[in-house]
């Protein structure tokens, strides 16, 4: 982990525990903390500047580059449209959860990637993704 990323984020914590709202004690805001430290200081890291590194794996879908969301979207799509999901793995399922849909990437540019005969998203459907 990112030792600027991480003193970032025990500033803030020492500020936000100096005015939690009401109901919310210090010690539940230390569990938070705790529960997700490894994907808050990755993405300080990364809004600070820092190299995308093993700490990228550990963000949210939503959190990636849209680079990055399209390629797994693609390698989602191709390995659904492939495989019976009797047959896959644990790992094929990990491909699988990467999958976030399309909101805020350009499909047209994706499309000619798609799998064939992998239907192209609904621009109905997409208006209620996000």
């Amino acid at each position: 982990m990112s030792a600027p990323a991480e003193a970032v984020l025990d500033r803030i914590a020492s500020v936000v525990r100096t005015r939690l709202p009401v109901g919310i004690t210090p010690a539940y805001l230390d569990g938070f903390l705790d529960r997700n430290r490894r994907v808050l200081v990755a993405i300080l890291d990364r809004h600070l500047g820092g190299a995308a590194s093993a700490n990228d794996d550990a963000l949210p879908p939503e959190e990636w580059t849209a680079a990055k969301r399209t390629r797994a979207n693609l390698e989602a799509m191709r390995l659904a449209a492939g495989k019976h999901p009797d047959d896959m793995s644990d790992a094929d399922r990990r491909i699988l959860a990467g999958y976030s849909g399309w909101g805020g990437l350009s499909i047209e540019a994706a499309s000619p990637h798609f799998p064939a005969g992998f239907p192209v998203p609904e621009e109905r459907g997409l208006i209620h993704e996000y």
